[in-house]
């Protein structure tokens, strides 16, 4: 029963997105960087603080010799591995270092509408496994459109059913999950035992409850900060109590619609096609998505765009993937290895 882990970073998604830009704008042209690089831009703006202090007084406050303990470090860190799923930040070398992906450069110019098409394009493919970024937790799932799906279905959704039955949730890939997790969650709320649940999980993954809690604050704040869910206080659905809920907007529903009908590919079931193939494949899935959020192609990427739809035409049949449509769950900036796109680009000249 391992527990799929968001880290505690934000709450705030217009200030995370805000944060990522700073970042950018001034660490895009290195070649690498670490948590101190990092921190030290988010100490120059005065994004972060350290007991109190900002600026130098909070570097000199923050700093340890165990590096574990060091608060500017951490802030930093846990802003790199949600930074890293969305595909914003790609590894360099090693755990701790990095490079602004090229995909970042969007991220950055992005405003207003746009931001949010861009941000839910990203959250939706957060996935694990990851050749991008190493998940301990070993779960197989892709946990944002799974809430959303279960939100739209149930009415609404509580934290702790998103715990339980979704963070925790094994491989998503198994035969019926969706229907056995809404029967999951109905049953819970009929017998009361969503308690029960999340104690079995801090009992088995040696965990505290308020740690748990904590891995839905990014979630959560994605349902808000994209319009998919309002807050509400729902009274008799676990006991005689009131407790809050998510309630699934109409975007939400309709997403969600979107959802269901999508094709879901995982990287690693590419595995058998050959490495052109796959390089084909994803200049195909990287425009298709980006087509419907309504970016327009020139002459030379429409010719690309094609031409990625022969190459790869065998991935494209075999999965059962509308061009029409574009019902697809797959983002190779955030699925793939750094290696293979590099072979993208030099196929595309992109």
């Amino acid at each position: 029963m391992p527990v799929f882990r968001f880290s505690n970073a934000v709450s705030d998604i217009s200030k995370f997105i805000q944060t990522y830009r700073v970042l950018f704008n001034e660490l895009r042209e290195a070649q690498s960087f670490t948590h101190d690089d990092a921190a030290k831009v988010l100490i120059n703006y005065g994004l972060v603080s350290s007991q109190g202090a900002i600026g130098e007084e909070a570097l000199r406050r923050s700093t340890r010799e165990d590096r574990s303990r060091d608060p500017l470090y951490n802030q930093h860190k846990m802003y790199s591995e949600i930074y890293r799923m969305l595909g914003w930040y790609v590894p360099a070398g090693s755990r701790t270092q990095f490079r602004m992906s090229e995909f970042g450069e969007y991220i950055y110019e992005s405003r207003g509408k746009i931001e949010r098409e861009l941000f839910q394009l990203n959250v939706i493919h957060i996935v694990s496994p990851n050749p991008l970024v190493d998940v301990k937790s070993g779960n197989v799932l892709r946990p944002i459109p799974l809430i959303i799906r279960l939100m739209s279905k149930l009415g609404f959704i509580h934290r702790d059913e998103i715990i339980y039955a979704v963070l925790s949730l094994e491989n998503d890939r198994d035969e019926d999950v969706f229907e056995r997790t809404v029967d999951m969650i109905k049953y819970s709320r009929k017998t009361n035992s969503k308690n029960t649940q999340i104690d079995l999980l801090v009992e088995k993954n040696k965990i505290s409850r308020n740690t748990l809690q904590n891995y839905t604050r990014f979630p959560l704040a994605t349902l808000r900060y994209l319009g998919l869910a309002d807050k509400e206080w729902i009274n008799g659905v676990y006991g005689d109590g009131k407790e809050l809920f998510y309630v699934a907007t109409e975007k939400a529903i309709k997403l969600a619609r979107e959802l269901n009908q999508s094709i879901d590919i995982r990287h690693s079931e590419l595995s058998n096609y050959s490495i052109n193939e796959r390089a084909s494949f994803y200049y195909f899935a990287i425009m298709l998505q980006l087509q419907k959020i309504g970016f327009q192609m020139d002459k030379e990427t429409k010719e690309n765009y094609d031409r990625s739809i022969i190459l790869s035409d065998k991935i494209i049949k075999d999965n059962n993937v509308d061009l029409e449509k574009g019902g697809l769950l797959f983002f190779p900036y955030q699925e793939s290895p750094s290696h293979e796109m590099l072979l993208m680009d030099k196929l595309f000249d992109s």
